[in-house]
């Protein structure tokens, strides 16, 4: 997923120091309406993922379940009054470039 958005990054410790990180982040405005929608999008696959694989003891698809990111991503970032502009070719296939035109 960081591959996708161009970033270099080491993972926090821990979900309460990833999302302290993340608060006090200053990203710019188009940044950050990209960038929100992922890191929920990350935390709520993994967390769904994994209660798929303890309570009903299915294989873990990565492929599905980042695909499952990028479409949520798309649709919460063109839902949104600040991605409304944005296309869902915009946001899944040049994220990069549209988060840099500010």
């Amino acid at each position: 997923m960081l591959r996708w958005c161009g970033i270099s990054w080491a993972t926090p410790a821990s979900l309460i120091s990833l999302f302290h990180w993340w608060s006090v982040w200053l990203w710019q405005p188009r940044v950050k309406v990209l960038l929100d929608p992922i890191l929920l999008a990350v935390v709520w696959a993994v967390w769904n993922v994994r209660n798929q694989k303890v309570f009903d003891n299915k294989l873990v698809d990565w492929l599905e379940a980042i695909e499952l990111i990028i479409a949520h991503v798309a649709f919460w970032v063109s839902s949104s009054k600040d991605g409304r502009d944005l296309t869902m070719d915009d946001i899944i296939f040049r994220i990069i470039s549209v988060a840099s035109a500010e």
